[in-house]
């Protein structure tokens, strides 16, 4: 059930400890209620009150963010977060390297000149990815094999297309050494035909005879405006997924994603690895997990995470959970 408040009332020699109005105990000192309460929220994780505070609020507890995903060890494969690049950098400098904060400490290299802008977006710092050689590495390892499990990508990131020459936006492309192809890649295509432009986000896989590509809808996407673009592969059900500010952004089926292992490989950020298609744009956060995260759930904590700490709630659904309030970590408790 849901902890949404814990309150201690009383007094004399009778006291309760209330869990949402309902009473779990009644005692007659304060001093046992008050330990009774650390036990009870220590052993949930979850931050216990002073002695002073007799009431607790769900809202009163600590942030989620990734470090509390479910399986962080295993499922998170990278994290990068570029407005923690304000600890190395001032505005205008040069990117060197960004470091992953999952547990992988995966470290992203720049490739060509990558400025830091210090208010890229809503007052946080952002990588300026908008020369057409520009782009971030990570080499070959295993902890980005993602085999054929299901993989789910979250960017946030603010579009600078301009009048790029280019029709094909590189977002992430990993590649195996001498292939003539990528594993997969994540991107934005403009197609243009009989007078008009549609631009759509695409993923592609291409080891093999199971060879695919899907696009999302057709959907706006201006300069100068911050999104958050998540995809999600998933081998349970031969769909992949794809979300625009919390909101579905086109759900096409595939019957091509069993076989395609993704076991080797360099991994691209912002561009392809000819280095000329670069994603045009400034680059804010970029995670990548390896799990089921087509449930709710997951997802729209991840999206609630990013959309209050970039200041894009305004472009969450009327209906997103996380719309008004972000989503905590010990709002909920089990037991």
């Amino acid at each position: 059930d849901p902890l949404l408040s814990c309150d201690i009332v009383g007094s004399g020699d009778t006291y309760c400890l209330r869990i949402n109005q309902d009473t779990l105990i009644t005692v007659g000192t304060l001093e046992y209620v008050l330990a009774y309460r650390k036990e009870f929220f220590g052993n949930r994780g979850i931050v216990v009150p002073q002695d002073i505070d007799l009431e607790w609020r769900n809202k009163q507890a600590p942030l989620w963010s990734l470090d509390d995903l479910t399986n962080k060890s295993t499922n998170l494969m990278g994290w990068w977060k570029f407005d923690e690049l304000n600890l190395s950098l001032s505005d205008g400098n040069s990117i060197t390297t960004v470091t992953d904060s999952g547990p992988n400490g995966l470290t992203l290299t720049a490739v060509n000149t990558i400025a830091w802008d210090a208010d890229g977006l809503n007052n946080r710092g952002t990588a300026v990815l908008t020369g057409a050689d520009d782009y971030f590495t990570s080499p070959d390892v295993a902890a980005l094999d993602f085999d054929t499990n299901d993989i789910s990508f979250y960017m946030v990131w603010k579009p600078s297309l301009g009048s790029a020459g280019h029709t094909e936006f590189w977002l992430l492309y990993k590649k195996e050494d001498g292939a003539n192809f990528p594993l997969w890649e994540w991107k934005r295509k403009h197609h243009s035909a009989r007078g008009s432009t549609t631009r759509k986000m695409q993923f592609q896989r291409k080891p093999g005879s199971s060879n695919f590509t899907i696009e999302g809808n057709d959907g706006a996407i201006s300069d100068g405006v911050g999104y958050i673009h998540s995809v999600n592969s998933s081998l349970s059900d031969d769909t992949v997924d794809f979300y625009k500010n919390g909101a579905d952004d086109g759900t096409p089926g595939s019957t091509a994603l069993t076989g395609d292992a993704d076991n080797t490989g360099v991994l691209y950020v912002g561009n392809r690895s000819a280095g000329n298609r670069s994603m045009s744009g400034s680059l804010a956060e970029l995670i990548i997990v390896e799990h089921a995260t087509g449930t709710v759930d997951v997802r729209t904590k991840i999206e609630g995470y990013l959309a209050h700490k970039w200041g894009l709630t305004g472009s969450l659904p009327a209906d997103h959970s996380y719309k008004t309030d972000p989503p905590r970590r010990s709002s909920v408790y089990t037991g």
